[in-house]
């Protein structure tokens, strides 16, 4: 009778596993696991902040880019803005990265760091300024892997913006002409390594690393 009994319940359960798995329901929780160390690091930068210059993290549909000198972050948060493109400047020859669909992915912009958590590739990405003294790649994070270049910046859409209105930001070496930057620029002794600028639109910022001077609101797109 005891036999009988506990047959019965491990059907029952493996019905349930089995019912689960194909509606999806238990390899959704699975996928869309928050990766909690995010909080901490958020917290941290978000310390000595103004509340309306504090970074979140976003959730939503995620697709990479990969070309020579740039890598294209497309992120299509569920809540904000219609679509932000971060962008990574420098060789991508080491990278070993390939244009890909992330699925739904968290993502946490922090000025001169972007983490990004692919729920579908389970794999964590940091995206970073080169030569920025501040970065530590988090040990807490198991596997995260680790990309650097001389700039990181991102272009916010707003919903039913104008794209071809949302204003450019880039990074330059040090030394080119800087005429057509609105903000930022490498005039003389005074060279901004960060900018930012915006419209009713969407906006632009970029952080660069000593030998870049950053450049925001040119025609020039980073490519």
């Amino acid at each position: 009778m005891i036999k009988i009994f506990c047959k019965l319940i491990l059907s029952g359960m493996l019905m349930v596993l089995f019912m689960s798995c194909k509606n999806g329901n238990f390899m959704s929780e699975r996928e869309d696991t928050h990766l909690v160390q995010l909080d901490a690091i958020m917290e941290k930068y978000n310390a000595k902040r103004e509340e309306n210059d504090k970074s979140v993290i976003t959730q939503g549909k995620t697709d990479m880019i990969v070309k020579d000198s740039i890598v294209i972050i497309n992120h299509y948060p569920e809540q904000g803005p219609e679509l932000i493109t971060y962008f990574l400047q420098g060789s991508t020859a080491d990278y070993q990265l390939k244009s890909d669909s992330l699925g739904k992915a968290e993502v946490l912009f922090i000025g001169r760091n972007l983490y990004v958590h692919s729920f579908k590739k389970r794999k964590t990405m940091l995206f970073a300024v080169r030569d920025d003294a501040d970065l530590t790649v988090p040990q807490e994070i198991e596997g995260v892997k680790q990309y650097t270049g001389f700039g990181l910046g991102a272009r916010k859409f707003e919903k039913n913006s104008l794209h071809d209105n949302v204003p450019f930001c880039l990074c330059k070496p040090n030394g080119t002409p800087s005429s057509d930057c609105n903000y930022g620029g490498n005039n003389g002794e005074q060279i901004a390594h960060g900018c930012a600028s915006g419209n009713p639109d969407g906006s632009c910022e970029v952080s660069c690393s000593l030998v870049y001077f950053a450049c925001c609101d040119t025609s020039t797109r980073p490519e």
